[in-house]
């Protein structure tokens, strides 16, 4: 009889707490959904960077081998010779949280990540330039 009132004790617990957990969502999981977007809004930041490295080294690669920038990501991704520089177009694209614009001139590149919602889907705007380092700009 003890096991069979300690299991309706905790299934009594379990219903107040989805009862609670329906009514008022927030005061039960709140601090738990502000984690997780914290969290989900830092992995962002991490890929936007991973991609950002990745355009990088696509674009020195392929000056390194042809003696000059690619004119446009269409190189990079079909070149005449071997294998694609780039597995994915970026420019317009919105990938992880973030939206990408892709800019090519005679001597470079710059390449601009957004996050598609300031503090939500992303907490930084990176901007990076043939030659230079990646500038990380807080987004308001």
């Amino acid at each position: 009889m003890g096991r069979r009132k300690g299991f309706v004790g905790a299934l009594a617990l379990l219903c107040v707490f989805c009862v609670l957990a329906f009514v008022r969502p927030g005061d039960v999981f709140g601090d738990w959904l502000d984690s997780l977007k914290v969290a989900q809004t830092a992995v962002n930041d991490d890929a936007a960077r991973a991609h950002l490295k990745a355009f990088v080294t696509a674009c020195e690669a392929f000056k390194a081998a042809h003696d000059r920038y690619p004119k446009d990501e269409d190189e990079l991704l079909n070149p005449e010779e071997g294998p694609g520089y780039i597995s994915q177009n970026y420019d317009g694209q919105e990938i992880m949280g973030y939206e990408y614009s892709v800019q090519f001139k005679d001597e470079g590149y710059q390449l601009i990540a957004k996050p598609v919602k300031c503090k939500e889907s992303g907490s930084k705007i990176f901007i990076i330039e043939s030659g230079k380092e990646t500038m990380e700009l807080d987004c308001k």
